[in-house]
């Protein structure tokens, strides 16, 4: 009986690592990708100007500028979920300029701890779970984004409350006032 012979190697090219294998029955030193792994992990993401955090497929952090947006499309985004309140983009039209360039965008927007309701975080949520990745998700600094990314990660993802804060505060997250509101959402959620 002939036993195919295989040759893993693993390569790690950033934050994507590729396995490989081959076989008997392959021609001599063909190679095919059998998996790529993406760590779970928030990791730094550089987009144009900005240094974003990004998870998997969903890139977070501060406001961006057109040619942030543009260099988001050439990354391969296809999704910008804003937290912004209007007045907060003065002198810039995110909306247009995200349908300009083909993204998809979604406005929630708020900006205060009143503001972020359990009706935003739900449509955050089904955005999160929902739309098409990978996912620009940003605020003014982050701030709000981690909020967000706290409620996300530990009702969607499953993962423990401390490690979803610990995440939020890598992406932004600063105010104490709105991390109370995501944890008592989680507590509420939970039905505890």
């Amino acid at each position: 009986m002939k036993r195919p012979r295989a040759l893993c190697q693993a390569l790690a090219t950033g934050a994507v690592l590729v396995f490989l294998a081959s076989c008997d029955d392959a021609a001599p030193n063909a190679v095919e990708p059998v998996a790529t792994v993406i760590p779970d992990r928030v990791e730094p993401f550089v987009c144009g100007s900005m240094t974003l955090q990004s998870f998997r497929d969903v890139r977070m952090g501060g406001q961006p500028g057109l040619e942030d947006l543009e260099q988001a499309k050439s990354d391969g985004t296809v999704t910008v979920i804003n937290l912004r309140k209007p007045d907060e983009l003065a002198d810039f039209d995110e909306a247009q300029a995200a349908e300009e360039l083909g993204l998809v965008y979604h406005g929630v927007p708020w900006r205060a701890p009143d503001e972020m309701t359990d009706a935003v975080l739900d449509e955050l949520r089904g955005l999160l779970r929902d739309a098409e990745r990978p996912i620009l998700l940003h605020c003014g600094s982050g701030n709000r984004v981690g909020a967000v990314w706290i409620v996300y990660r530990v009702l969607d993802d499953g993962i423990d409350v401390e490690a979803a804060v610990d995440e939020a505060r890598t992406i932004g997250l600063k105010s104490a006032a709105l991390e109370e509101k995501a944890r008592d959402y989680i507590a509420r959620s939970r039905g505890g």
